[in-house]
Protein backbone atom coordinates (compact mmCIF):
# COMPACT_ATOMS: atom_id res chain seq x y z
CA UNK A 1 0.00 0.00 0.00
CA UNK A 2 1.48 3.13 -1.17
CA UNK A 3 -1.06 5.96 0.25
CA UNK A 4 -4.54 5.73 2.35
CA UNK A 5 -7.06 7.92 3.04
CA UNK A 6 -10.34 8.03 5.31
CA UNK A 7 -13.23 9.74 3.66
CA UNK A 8 -16.35 10.63 5.03
CA UNK A 9 -19.73 8.69 3.93
CA UNK A 10 -21.07 11.12 1.53
CA UNK A 11 -17.73 11.00 -0.60
CA UNK A 12 -17.70 8.25 -3.08
CA UNK A 13 -14.43 6.35 -3.53
CA UNK A 14 -13.59 6.79 -6.75
CA UNK A 15 -14.20 10.74 -6.15
CA UNK A 16 -11.91 10.71 -2.75
CA UNK A 17 -8.84 8.47 -4.74
CA UNK A 18 -7.47 11.37 -6.89
CA UNK A 19 -5.90 13.78 -4.01
CA UNK A 20 -4.43 9.75 -2.81
CA UNK A 21 -2.89 9.35 -6.14
CA UNK A 22 -1.43 12.72 -6.41
CA UNK A 23 0.26 12.68 -3.13
CA UNK A 24 1.36 8.98 -3.86
CA UNK A 25 2.72 10.22 -7.32
CA UNK A 26 5.34 12.94 -5.72
CA UNK A 27 6.78 10.31 -3.54
CA UNK A 28 6.50 7.42 -5.92
CA UNK A 29 7.23 8.68 -9.29
CA UNK A 30 8.12 5.47 -10.91
CA UNK A 31 4.31 4.42 -10.64
CA UNK A 32 3.34 2.75 -13.67
CA UNK A 33 -0.19 0.80 -12.53
CA UNK A 34 -3.12 1.68 -10.53
CA UNK A 35 -5.15 -1.72 -9.36
CA UNK A 36 -8.71 -1.13 -7.85
CA UNK A 37 -12.05 -2.80 -8.29
CA UNK A 38 -14.88 -2.13 -10.13
CA UNK A 39 -16.28 0.52 -8.34
CA UNK A 40 -13.45 2.67 -10.30
CA UNK A 41 -14.41 1.61 -13.37
CA UNK A 42 -15.27 3.74 -16.25
CA UNK A 43 -13.40 5.85 -18.89
CA UNK A 44 -14.02 9.47 -16.76
CA UNK A 45 -12.32 7.63 -14.11
CA UNK A 46 -9.27 6.07 -16.05
CA UNK A 47 -8.21 9.59 -17.35
CA UNK A 48 -8.62 11.03 -13.98
CA UNK A 49 -6.19 8.56 -13.23
CA UNK A 50 -4.11 9.09 -15.76
CA UNK A 51 -3.48 13.05 -15.25
CA UNK A 52 -3.63 12.98 -11.30
CA UNK A 53 -0.87 9.59 -10.85
CA UNK A 54 0.13 9.89 -14.67
CA UNK A 55 -0.47 5.81 -14.33
CA UNK A 56 -2.98 3.46 -15.52
CA UNK A 57 -5.78 2.09 -14.04
CA UNK A 58 -6.44 -1.45 -13.77
CA UNK A 59 -9.73 -3.06 -12.66
CA UNK A 60 -9.86 -6.26 -11.54
CA UNK A 61 -13.27 -8.01 -12.23
CA UNK A 62 -15.58 -10.52 -10.67
CA UNK A 63 -16.41 -13.09 -12.83
CA UNK A 64 -19.70 -13.23 -14.33
CA UNK A 65 -19.90 -17.09 -13.94
CA UNK A 66 -18.57 -16.96 -10.23
CA UNK A 67 -20.93 -18.12 -7.26
CA UNK A 68 -20.89 -17.15 -3.67
CA UNK A 69 -17.72 -15.82 -2.22
CA UNK A 70 -14.83 -15.99 -4.79
CA UNK A 71 -11.31 -14.59 -3.95
CA UNK A 72 -10.72 -11.75 -7.06
CA UNK A 73 -6.86 -11.65 -7.56
CA UNK A 74 -4.75 -8.56 -6.84
CA UNK A 75 -7.66 -6.98 -5.32
CA UNK A 76 -7.76 -8.53 -2.04
CA UNK A 77 -3.88 -7.40 -1.40
CA UNK A 78 -4.89 -3.68 -0.52
CA UNK A 79 -8.23 -5.08 1.26
CA UNK A 80 -6.08 -7.08 3.85
CA UNK A 81 -3.76 -4.60 3.84
CA UNK A 82 -6.07 -1.80 5.19
CA UNK A 83 -7.37 -4.39 8.02
CA UNK A 84 -4.46 -5.03 8.87
CA UNK A 85 -3.35 -1.60 10.17
CA UNK A 86 -7.11 -0.90 11.61
CA UNK A 87 -7.88 1.86 9.23
CA UNK A 88 -11.16 0.53 8.03
CA UNK A 89 -13.73 -2.30 9.39
CA UNK A 90 -13.89 -5.75 7.57
CA UNK A 91 -16.60 -5.02 5.45
CA UNK A 92 -16.02 -8.19 2.40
Amino acid sequence: MLGCAILPGNVQDRDGCLGVLKAVRRLFPFLERVIADGAYQGQETARAVRRAARARLEIVKRSDAAKGFVVLPKRWICRTHVRLVGALPSSG
